[in-house]
Parts: structure tokens; sequence; C-alpha cells
């Protein structure tokens, strides 16, 4: 009995040293909010496209999409990061959770859309499934 309780001890130990090392390489929201090139892979006409867009559809709907791109995710899942980086930003209004997190890992070639519960019912998870698919 003793043994497990170790155990249980250790592996939460190893998972909450893990868990906030993650939150810890997270990088701070940019400047323009909408843009985060930290892979440095987007052109500064493709960043202003993305910005002006992004500024119209807010005021419009009040709703949120936001473009990261990183290096690498230093071995953290992307579903996790993404979660993660969502909460950090603050993206989509606290009351309707209507944002959007569209992330790339260059190193690892992976992409991932993170969706707010507000924007679940245009973007449901088969949709955001085939987006990244294709």
């Amino acid at each position: 009995m003793k043994r497990k309780i170790f155990l249980l001890a250790i592996l939460a130990i190893v998972l909450l040293s893990s868990l906030s090392y993650a939150k810890d390489i997270l990088p701070e929201a940019s400047y323009d909010f909408y843009v985060y090139d930290g892979a440095e892979i987007i052109d500064r006409d493709i960043e202003e496209y993305i910005i002006n867009i992004n500024k119209d559809l807010y005021e419009k709907t009040g709703a949120q999409v936001v473009v990261a791109t990183i290096e690498s995710l230093d071995n953290i899942d992307i579903n996790y990061y993404a979660t993660s980086l969502f909460e950090k930003w603050k993206i989509g209004s606290r009351e309707y959770d209507n944002g959007m997190l569209i992330l790339v890992a260059l190193e690892e070639r992976q992409l991932w859309i993170e969706v707010g519960y507000g924007l679940e019912g245009q973007f449901p998870d088969t949709k955001v499934k085939r987006i990244i698919d294709n």
C-alpha cells in the first residue's frame, strides 16, 4: 500500500513539473495579437492581411482568430500546447468564448486548430479535422 502511494506521489510530481515547464516556455502574445510568427515563416504582407481581416471580424462579430507559428513544441503535445496558449492569450471574449487559434509547429510539421466553445457551432471537430487534413 505504501509503495502504491509512493509511486503515485512520484507520478504526480513528474506530471506537475512537466505542466509547469510547458507553461514557462509559452511565448507572450505579439504586439499585433492576431499574428505571432515565432518561426518567422509569414511574410509581412500576409501578416498585415491577417491582422486587418481579424480586426474587421472582431468589430463585426467579437470573434478573434489568432495565427501562431513556433519553431518547436519542445516535446510537448500540440493539443496541450495550443490549449495552454489559447488560455494564456485569452483568445476570444470571456463571455462568448469565441476565439480560434491556428498553431503551426515548424520542426514537427504539425498544425492544430483550437476552437473556443462559442465557435464550435460553426467549426465542429469534424470540420476542423478536415481543414487540418487538407
